[in-house]
């Protein structure tokens, strides 16, 4: 997986370190963009969660919960350790 993909564990929200504002504005929209959704509403001093917004990332939540148990189970597997 190329550096900085999501799940690569090397991407700066994975690792922690800062994140730029501008390169996480620029990736929601890109979002909201190939999705058709506007995901967040915007006002000069706050910025929240759309109905749709919220409807997805609880998704995506549920989404990365499961990959997650999926990872540790395999890796379970590959030491021979029952589920």
């Amino acid at each position: 997986m190329p550096h900085g993909q999501p799940g690569s564990g090397n991407s700066p929200v994975s690792s922690g370190k800062p994140f730029p504002a501008t390169s996480l504005t620029r990736q929601i929209h890109n979002l909201e963009e190939e999705l058709s959704v506007r995901l967040l509403d915007r006002s000069k001093n706050r910025v929240s969660l759309t109905e749709e917004g919220r409807s997805f990332l609880a998704d995506a939540k549920r989404l990365l919960a499961q990959s997650l148990e999926s990872i540790a189970a395999v890796q379970r597997f590959s030491r021979g350790e029952s589920a």
